[in-house]
């Protein structure tokens, strides 16, 4: 699966786009690479390592009513059998999104 895993993002961020459109929200960016800006975030591979960059599969934006503002929203695209969901793995997902999350609103280029 590892071999085909570039042509299914692919495919997972064209989907993305189709569905999200119907929503009302509006394509931003996809493969955008954020500078980690706190040194407290490890690579989850070798936990030892700090982050250089995160990356956002794809990026979108919408409008909010009940704040009355603009929103923006980051859109992992992952493909897993579904055996591979399990704590030890979602967890250091939602940690990387988590993390993503905090450099994207310090950023200055976003």
């Amino acid at each position: 699966m590892g071999e085909r895993s570039a042509e299914i993002g692919r495919v997972l961020e064209q989907d993305s786009k189709k569905l999200f459109s119907l929503f009302g929200w509006t394509f931003v960016g996809q493969d955008i690479s954020v500078d980690c800006s706190r040194a407290n975030h490890k690579n989850p591979k070798t936990k030892a390592a700090e982050k250089k960059t995160h990356g956002i599969d794809t990026f979108y934006r919408f409008y909010n009513p009940f704040c009355e503002r603009e929103e923006l929203i980051i859109v992992e695209c992952k493909h897993h059998q579904w055996s591979d969901f399990i704590p030890s793995n979602v967890n250091p997902w939602i940690e990387e999104l988590a993390n993503t999350i905090e450099c994207t609103s310090d950023s200055q280029s976003i």
